[in-house]
């Protein structure tokens, strides 16, 4: 049985989908204050939706509706383009640059230097890279960096964190 507004045909490609997913579990994962994050319950209430809709984004199990990822974004003070652009809906907005990917990376550091088992020497580590990736997302802004140069950084600097998320807490 097919879900409500999920015609493959229609709407957003598997890929644009897939980094919509991303999206959605880094505002999760961002979401309140360390270390009580907000449940995806308080997320969903503030947002305006369903939990299941989070749930069922993450998971890519249907297709977002422009409206409840509009409503999503008003209610958690999130600015709309991103997931619009991720979603392909970008007419009439501004193209995502990578200063928005670099947010999102930001997002993400944050989340992973406030788990409760990230050692001090980890957490110092991602400060650092939250510091760069900063300053990387000002530079771009006002240097108006070539998209490549801003992207190559933002992924560097991801596939570092990431990196050193699979490697082994000091507890």
């Amino acid at each position: 049985m097919q879900r409500a507004g999920s015609n493959p045909d229609e709407g957003p490609t598997p890929e644009q989908r897939q980094d919509f997913a991303n999206w959605v579990q880094d505002v999760v994962d961002s979401f309140g204050e360390p270390p009580k994050k907000w449940s995806v319950t308080k997320l969903a209430e503030k947002g305006g939706v369903h939990r299941n809709a989070i749930y069922d984004w993450i998971g890519m199990k249907s297709v977002p509706k422009r409206e409840t990822v509009a409503r999503f974004c008003r209610g958690l003070g999130i600015d709309f383009a991103e997931p619009a652009q991720l979603l392909g809906w970008g007419a009439g907005l501004p193209p995502l640059n990578d200063t928005v990917r670099l947010g999102a990376f930001i997002r993400r550091a944050k989340a992973l230097a406030a788990e409760e088992g990230t050692s001090p020497a980890r957490r110092e580590d991602l400060q650092a890279l939250i510091g760069m990736a900063e300053e990387a997302r000002r530079s771009a802004a006002s240097q108006r960096l070539s998209a490549e140069q801003t992207e190559r950084r933002a992924k560097e600097l991801l596939g570092t964190v990431l990196e050193a998320a699979d490697e082994p807490t000091d507890q």
